[in-house]
């Protein structure tokens, strides 16, 4: 969504935040399809064995080589979004540096800048779920999921989003609170975010080394169910660093996008300031801007004189030829 912060590297996040979303909800929609299939494939496996009057081993063999099919297809996927979701973090760190090494890093700390605390206190409460999240992923990638296994995964997981929810809404609050914060601790709360992005990426690039395990152990894809389990909850780690890195994103904009308005009002207040010192100027020697306009006016008026009479003597010169 476009706010009213809508400065050049704000934007530009903007945009890569818009690219990545459609780009893992393309990655969700083939995650279905493969869900969808093997469904598909559990149907066509009972209508064999109907047909051809297998027995239970003979369906326990099809189930399996249907799961084995869509774990490898969702492997290639969930490199997909893994890479995705590096280059995404890549891309906000990137950004948010650009504000401590460009023009904005003039700005003095102490300049104020609308918007409540909710906005300073955002580094350090992503800072919170990056930390929870690790704990995640380090479960998902050393732990084989039974039944028991899995709950844990789920309540970690809701525990998770739960805290998004409230970054969500602290954020939401404090665009529309009347008071102000300042420039320093919206750097401070940047910073802040970028160690938190670095520990999100660690997280991915472990999901990474986990995939990687699993084919290594089993390179015919032939998966015990429990490995099954255990890839299909990365999968859903993925999705939840997807959820919570393009959410950040968004809070993240509009934090540089406030630090950019305050360097835009600066330069303004400059070059206003500087414009009456101009003013003042001119007074004091005596000359308002509308003497020097009318002084314009007749230099300009004498030289077009001149220049009339000087192309009226060129004109006589190639008559008489």
């Amino acid at each position: 969504m476009i706010n009213e912060y809508e400065t050049p590297i704000a934007r530009a996040l903007e945009s890569a935040s818009c690219e990545f979303e459609i780009a893992m909800r393309e990655a969700d929609f083939m995650l279905e399809m493969v869900d969808a299939k093997y469904e598909f494939n559990t149907m066509r496996a009972d209508l064999k064995v109907y047909n051809e009057s297998g027995d239970i081993n003979d369906l326990s063999a099809l189930y399996t080589e249907a799961g084995n099919e869509a774990t490898q297809s969702k492997e290639g996927i969930l490199s997909k979004i893994i890479n995705g979701i590096k280059n995404f973090i890549s891309n906000i760190i990137n950004g948010i540096k650009k504000l401590f090494t460009g023009e904005s890093k003039n700005i003095p700390d102490d300049t104020p800048v609308k918007g409540g605390k909710g906005l300073a206190e955002f580094g350090q409460n992503l800072m919170d779920a990056a930390k929870e999240h690790a704990g995640l992923i380090a479960f998902v990638t050393a732990t084989g999921l039974g039944v028991v296994a899995y709950n844990k995964f789920n309540k970690q997981r809701d525990k998770i989003d739960q805290r998004f929810k409230n970054i969500k809404a602290n954020i939401e609050k404090a665009k529309n609170e009347a008071g102000t914060i300042t420039v320093g601790q919206c750097r401070k709360s940047l910073k802040m975010t970028i160690n938190a992005l670095e520990m999100y990426n660690n997280d991915v690039k472990k999901l990474e080394d986990g995939i990687a395990s699993i084919k290594k152990q089993y390179p015919d894809g032939d998966y015990p169910e429990d490995v099954k389990k255990q890839f299909d909850s990365m999968v859903e780690s993925a999705r939840i660093t997807n959820a919570n890195i393009n959410d950040a994103s968004k809070a993240i904009a509009y934090l540089q996008g406030i630090i950019e308005q305050a360097d835009h009002d600066k330069q303004a207040e400059e070059q206003k300031k500087g414009y009456v010192a101009q003013q003042k100027k001119n007074a004091s020697k005596g000359s308002s801007v509308e003497d020097e306009d009318e002084n314009y006016d007749t230099t300009s008026g004498a030289m077009r004189a001149a220049n009339e009479s000087a192309l009226d003597e060129i004109m006589d010169l190639i008559a008489s030829l």
